[in-house]
């Protein structure tokens, strides 16, 4: 997470914030992205790569080292070892297509990624707000916290995790 929140000090786009608010949502939630995230180069072999994956995007770049890249080659949908969209541009644009195939195909969210589906489908989307885990809904009170203050990490991360809600919530009563 730390590498992420270094990546936004050289470029904090809303484009960026979004992609590591949902990169290290998962982190936060204390759930392992590594089952919902993959990154490769172009030229791993993506079999290689998506064995496992049961749902979760695929971010191809070109530096694999860089957590939070400044473009992708491609980013694509995953669904039980297969490819299933392609050319989605970003991480935030994936994740929306990830959500509408969820709902779309009836699927589950992975057990061991509960939290950081709820995050998103709750808070971001604004779905079901009222009947949140008790760890979901301690994150709806972090507009309480003061602007002002010397910022560590995890506090970092609840601010751009804040403004992306608020970017949500404005999209979504337009």
């Amino acid at each position: 997470m730390t590498s992420l929140m270094e990546s936004l000090d050289k470029d904090a786009s809303n484009q960026r914030k979004r992609a590591a608010v949902l990169q290290g949502l998962p982190w936060y939630m204390r759930e392992n992205p590594s089952t919902i995230m993959k990154m490769c180069e172009p030229t791993d072999p993506e079999e290689n790569v998506i064995k496992g994956m049961v749902i979760g995007v695929l971010s191809v770049v070109e530096d694999v080292k860089e957590p939070l890249p400044a473009s992708y080659n491609d980013v694509a949908l995953v669904i039980e070892e297969r490819i299933v969209i392609r050319h989605l541009g970003d991480v935030p644009n994936a994740f929306v297509n990830l959500m509408g195939l969820q709902y779309m195909l009836n699927l589950d969210y992975p057990k061991d990624l509960k939290y950081t589906f709820e995050v998103i489908q709750r808070l971001f989307m604004g779905i079901g707000l009222d009947s949140c885990t008790p760890r979901v809904h301690s994150l709806k009170n972090i507009e309480r916290w003061p602007r002002k203050m010397s910022l560590h990490l995890s506090q970092r991360m609840h601010l751009h995790f804040l403004s992306f809600v608020h970017c949500s919530k404005r999209k979504t009563n337009v």
